[in-house]
């Protein structure tokens, strides 16, 4: 098992990691959860986290539910994303999501899928980074550069797991930042750049030591050790693996001790051949030789069969070169038996190998000479992909020599012929050649003027640019400007006793919300030629009925907007005066109304825009029409300012409309 075993760690859990006490009460924790699910109270959020969960739970004994459970959490998730959600309650959702789709992507890695991992883990990181989810991006930047690893694309591998390494630095996220380290350090060793290996692990052991965490410092450990040894310094070596075994002992890592154990008797070994007193030679193969004993001691009492066979390997080595035959022989057939059970090729080879020998010692040339062409042909069937491409790469070789000797005799052909028609050819030649330079020069001047026109038109492509990020900029910076005069007027609301003042100022504040609000929409859409009214009339009615404390289930809304877009010196007049109209159907329309109800509607016809807000209120036209209030000032100001015309009608509720000449359509 002389083997280097660099460990590198792959995340899998991002949203719940079990504790060690539930898996050690499984059953009752899959009944508490299948409760959950069961129980026609709980929420969608508790359902779907539950499956999550569960699958989870199940992954460590049942891979294959993995994907069902998680699929039903996604399933659960997107029909609720499909509905009006507050901020908090979406992000549960998304949450959830993000998980399910790592927990998918984990399954495709486990069945060696990894084009359909890759995908599942890249809509994973986007939903965690649309809803900002630091550690859940490390998380998925960690797995991503870990299929890159498998694929054998390294530096996408290196740039995700440093990528994920600075958001867990930025975060304090000691323990995967720690995490992180390993596998950069590990992808350095399996490059062959065992310096730049170290430097992240000994990153990667300063803070485990301080983090606490016990296993991942035994691995880092681990590997450093495993480093030295490969770089001959065991005495070096030997101080980190004697550490990670104490750490593997205290918390019962078996499979870990076993593999210390063994690394630690690699160390000796390397001792023993740089040593030349040979009394200190022989003592150090002796410690070696303990080691390796102890190891396979606790391999035979985990069961793992494929360190087993090469540890009795091993063994098997080190008795026939200190003359015990008996032994070797008996380590050496154990060691074949096993190999040739789990399908261990390497294996097979090597322990035929030793038998060769062992039978050599003996004097039994025939079984000898059977193990050594066992030998071979396990040697040629290992290497058998290495001996193809050789032969492949000699056949090239020839068929690229035979080619290039017949091209030679068919070319010393060709000059003959081309010799005797020199003369006649001549002047076709010079012919075409100023035919070709002609069109070169034309070609020159086209390609010339082409590039003058490109960047030309690239300087335009940016201006505009430019400009385009000036107008959005203006536009955040209005609406900031905006919400900050709406804050002001909260703050002076709030220190008014007086009603009507109080009232008038909460108004003030709302039309401030909505000329905000318009600004807010241009530059979130980058769009800053109009306004989409559909979307920002609904906005802005449901802002007012929760500044008014109305419950949205209570009251019924007809709006249409027929996806008008306006431009921004039409849409705010127009949002303003549907502002004022709506607040004052909130103030005064629906006392002792039951079943409230508000009509906004704006259509296009006959090269005039018509606007109309309805209620079932108690209002009359004749109160609105001879009212001196400033809200209405205010909405006569701005129709004028958009030529429209205003119509009241109180049949059944106060119906009004003002019909728009002055508008411009985007």
């Amino acid at each position: 098992m002389k083997h280097f075993g660099i460990l590198t760690l792959f995340l899998f859990y991002s949203w719940i990691v079990l504790p060690q006490s539930a898996l050690n009460n499984e059953k009752h924790v899959l009944d508490s959860l299948h409760a959950i699910i069961l129980n026609t109270n709980s929420h969608d959020t508790s359902i779907a986290a539950t499956y999550v969960k569960l699958s989870e739970i199940l992954a460590v004994s049942n891979l294959d539910t993995v994907s069902y459970l998680c699929n039903k959490a996604k399933q659960i998730v997107e029909k609720n994303l499909a509905r009006k959600l507050d901020p908090k309650t979406k992000r549960s959702f998304l949450l959830i999501l993000a998980t399910s789709l790592n927990n998918i992507g984990y399954v495709y890695k486990q069945q060696n899928n990894l084009n359909k991992a890759l995908e599942f883990y890249n809509k994973s990181l986007k939903t965690r980074e649309e809803i900002g989810d630091k550690p859940g991006i490390a998380n998925s930047l960690n797995n991503i550069g870990s299929l890159y690893d498998n694929l054998g694309k390294i530096e996408k591998a290196l740039e995700h797991y440093d990528r994920s390494l600075k958001i867990q630095e930025a975060i304090g996220d000691k323990k995967n930042a720690a995490i992180s380290l390993i596998n950069i350090g590990s992808l350095y060793y399996y490059q062959g750049d065992t310096i730049k290996s170290l430097e992240f692990l000994y990153q990667g052991v300063k803070i485990l030591e301080k983090n606490g965490n016990k296993y991942f410092l035994s691995v880092c450990q681990n590997n450093i050790g495993n480093i030295l040894n490969s770089q001959k310094k065991p005495t070096k070596a030997l101080s980190f693996l004697d550490k990670s075994l104490n750490i593997r002992k205290s918390i019962e890592d078996n499979q870990g001790v076993a593999t210390c154990l063994n690394n630690i008797a690699l160390s000796y070994s390397i001792l023993a051949e740089q040593m030349s007193n040979k009394s200190r030679k022989d003592s150090l193969k002796r410690v070696e030789l303990s080691y390796y004993r102890k190891s396979l001691k606790i391999l035979e009492k985990i069961e793992d069969k494929k360190n087993i066979a090469s540890s009795l390997l091993n063994i098997g080595r080190m008795e026939l070169k200190s003359g015990n035959i008996a032994q070797a022989k008996k380590n050496a057939l154990r060691s074949f038996a096993i190999s040739k059970d789990i399908g261990f090729p390497v294996n097979i080879k090597q322990s035929a190998k030793l038998l060769s020998m062992v039978y050599e010692k003996e004097g039994k040339g025939i079984a000898s000479l059977e193990m050594y062409k066992l030998f071979i042909t396990m040697r040629d069937s290992v290497s058998n992909n290495k001996t193809q491409k050789a032969t492949i790469k000699q056949n090239m070789q020839y068929n690229f020599d035979k080619k290039e000797t017949l091209a030679k005799i068919e070319h010393e052909k060709e000059l003959t012929r081309t010799k005797v028609e020199k003369n006649k050819q001549r002047i076709i030649i010079w012919g075409v050649s100023i035919g070709l330079l002609l069109i070169l020069i034309f070609s020159f001047v086209i390609v010339k003027r082409l590039r003058i026109s490109n960047a030309q038109k690239l300087i335009i492509e940016q201006k505009n640019a430019e400009n385009e990020l000036l107008l959005g900029e203006i536009h955040h910076r209005v609406k900031n400007n905006l919400q900050v005069i709406s804050s002001l007027l909260g703050l002076q609301e709030r220190s008014i006793n007086d009603k009507s003042a109080k009232a008038a100022i909460i108004e003030g504040k709302e039309r401030v919300k909505s000329m905000g609000l318009i600004h807010k929409l241009l530059y979130q859409h980058d769009n800053y030629s109009g306004v989409e009214m559909n979307d920002y009339v609904n906005k802005l009615i449901h802002g007012l009925l929760d500044s008014f404390g109305m419950d949205k289930s209570n009251i019924k809304l007809n709006l249409d907007f027929s996806k008008i877009k306006l431009d921004v010196d039409t849409a705010i007049p127009v949002g303003l005066i549907i502002n004022e109209l709506v607040i004052n159907s909130l103030k005064y329309a629906y006392e002792n109304i039951e079943s409230p109800s508000l009509k906004v509607n704006l259509i296009e016809t006959d090269k005039e825009l018509i606007l109309e807000i309805a209620d079932n209120g108690n209002g009359k036209m004749t109160e609105l029409n001879n009212s001196k209030s400033f809200g209405m000032k205010l909405v006569k100001s701005l129709a004028r300012q958009v030529g429209g015309n205003i119509i009241f009608n109180d049949d059944s509720g106060l119906n009004i409309k003002i019909n728009i000449s002055d508008y411009k359509l985007v």
